[in-house]
């Protein structure tokens, strides 16, 4: 608040004298101050500085009569130098160039409506802005955090703990309880597509207790080759041609005789394959386990092979078990020929 120069008259009671609408006195304001006989008129709007009392500000809000005598009704509106501090009641209007409102402490603060006068006006509350009120309850949030309702209905709004890693969802922990990160399983970790001749997967068992492989429209590139897998314990430096206890059995279509393969070097995967051209391939899944299981790993599944040459369709089904070692870190699809021309397999793991 601008100071104003002291004066030392203001409007008399019976209405004569200068009119100053700023009165600084070196005392408070008496409702005896512009007083007079009744029927006289004064100025309503007389504003009264008290110059001894670090400038407290009055207003003169009306007038009261006393045997028959009007006297004044000075209401203090700010202490001090700093412009108005409180305003009573809920009604009324406040206006100037820098106005503070701050809303109760005890309890939180409660809504406060607004009209701005013009493009350049702003407000800064402060303060929360409770729930029931459009707010938040809170004064901040985790960035880039998930923001859910409260424990109620009316309560501070939360954030779930975390933003997650790439890859994880937002998963519900039920009833009365925020939802959590959590990665999916079975999730999917690569496709591998034939390099040099042969399909090496990665298994990451410390992480996985076991993998879905899914084959897609395998082809060798030597007409008649079958089609199988074998283990590495050491990174894919060597594959393992020992220990392994397999069996595959194909039923075509259009025959009830079935095809029986087994072997102890390689998991079975197919009998004999034609090269690209010759119908869709090898398709289907696999279930490769490596833990739980106490005499080794297991490979197990169904494959299909359509070959439009012979218009003969295969379903293979595949089971087999290694039991040297099932510390397995690679598996490695190939053929006798050592070449597969076409095809791939999608690696999914199953999380620990």
């Amino acid at each position: 608040m601008t100071t104003p120069i002291p004066q030392s008259a203001y409007l008399l009671a019976n209405g004569t004298g200068t009119l100053y609408p700023t009165v600084i006195l070196n005392r408070p304001p008496t409702p005896n101050d512009l007083n007079g006989p009744s029927g006289q008129k004064f100025q309503i709007t007389q504003r009264w500085i008290d110059s001894a009392n670090n400038y407290t500000e009055y207003m003169l809000v009306g007038f009261i009569t006393t045997g028959g005598y009007y006297q004044a009704n000075w209401q203090e509106i700010s202490a001090g130098t700093q412009g108005i501090n409180t305003i009573n009641g809920d009604t009324g209007f406040v206006t100037g160039n820098s106005v503070s409102i701050q809303g109760n402490t005890t309890p939180a603060s409660t809504g406060l409506t607004f009209t701005g006068n013009g493009a350049n006006t702003t407000l800064d509350l402060g303060g929360t802005l409770v729930v029931p009120n459009g707010g938040t309850g809170e004064t901040a949030f985790s960035p880039y955090a998930v923001v859910t309702g409260g424990t109620s209905s009316t309560t501070p709004l939360q954030n779930v703990s975390g933003v997650g890693s790439s890859g994880q969802v937002l998963t519900s922990s039920g009833v009365a309880a925020l939802p959590i990160w959590t990665t999916p399983s079975p999730i999917f970790l690569e496709y591998v597509a034939p390099s040099a001749g042969s399909i090496i997967l990665n298994i990451p068992t410390v992480t996985y207790y076991a993998f879905l492989l899914v084959v897609s429209t395998l082809f060798p590139s030597t007409n008649g080759d079958p089609i199988y897998a074998q283990a590495s314990t050491d990174g894919g430096a060597t594959y393992l041609a020992t220990g392994y206890v397999s069996g595959l059995t194909g039923f075509p279509y259009n025959s009830t005789t079935a095809v029986n393969y087994n072997s102890t070097s390689q998991f079975m995967l197919a009998g004999a394959q034609h090269v690209p051209g010759a119908g869709n391939g090898l398709c289907g899944s696999l279930f490769f386990v490596t833990q739980g299981q106490s005499n080794g790993v297991v490979l197990n599944g169904t494959l299909t092979s359509i070959d439009t040459n012979s218009s003969t369709l295969i379903n293979f089904t595949a089971g087999g078990q290694l039991g040297a070692d099932s510390n397995v870190t690679n598996l490695k699809v190939t053929c006798p020929s050592g070449l597969i021309a076409f095809g791939g397999i999608g690696v999914y793991g199953f999380l620990t």
